[in-house]
């Protein structure tokens, strides 16, 4: 399945812990707050027992009716892998 056709599907999921989608980017840069929060969130992923891998879509927002829709994200909201390595390892 191509990843295009894979998050046009997790879109169309209800919101719960295998989606879990995010309208902006955690606010990590020199903000304890938003590393925190992230790593809330990824601890709770990693601990909830589960058939098929859990997502946290950034950039979408939740839909009362269910699934959800792209809103994208600010130019200054874009983000480097490396930068959410580090948190999670400890050297941020």
């Amino acid at each position: 399945m191509g990843a295009d056709l894979e998050l046009r599907g997790l879109l169309r999921q209800h919101e719960s812990d295998f989606p879990d989608f995010k309208q902006k980017h955690y606010a990590t840069r020199k903000c304890d707050q938003g590393k925190a929060s992230l790593i809330k969130d990824l601890l709770a992923f990693a601990n909830t027992c589960r058939g098929n891998p859990g997502y946290i879509i950034v950039g979408a927002k939740a839909e009362s009716t269910g699934g959800a829709v792209v809103v994208g994200l600010a130019d200054d909201e874009s983000r480097d892998d490396a930068e959410f390595q580090d948190i999670v390892t400890g050297r941020k």
